[in-house]
């Protein structure tokens, strides 16, 4: 992640966040799961959610992938999709997201 205004994924000078959702959206694949870490130096939280994307819309939901007492995903969030030259936008209401994709340097 470059940078976020969105309160689901606060990026600060002292903490970072990387998702990484492996092979992500292909022709055949529009859902999975997305390992979503935290890094504040030295430690590194990771946790796993689930993502759906709707290509009509140009929108991905992400979520928890299971609720206390329900087979179903909760979504914690629905952003618009934009691409941009190096990577991709999410926009959620006033916030956005600006992923760009890992390089060596980022692990």
């Amino acid at each position: 992640m470059v940078s976020s205004t969105d309160p689901i994924f606060p990026a600060t000078p002292t903490s970072e966040y990387f998702l990484d959702f492996g092979r992500g959206i292909q022709a055949d694949k529009s859902s999975g799961s997305v390992a979503v870490s935290l890094r504040r130096n030295p430690h590194v939280k990771v946790r796993i959610m689930a993502w759906q994307y709707f290509p009509a819309q140009g929108k991905i939901v992400l979520g928890n992938p299971f609720a206390e007492g329900s087979r179903n995903a909760v979504a914690k969030g629905v952003w618009q999709m934009k691409g941009v030259s190096k990577g991709v936008v999410f926009v959620r209401g006033d916030y956005q997201i600006v992923l760009h994709p890992a390089g060596p340097d980022d692990y």
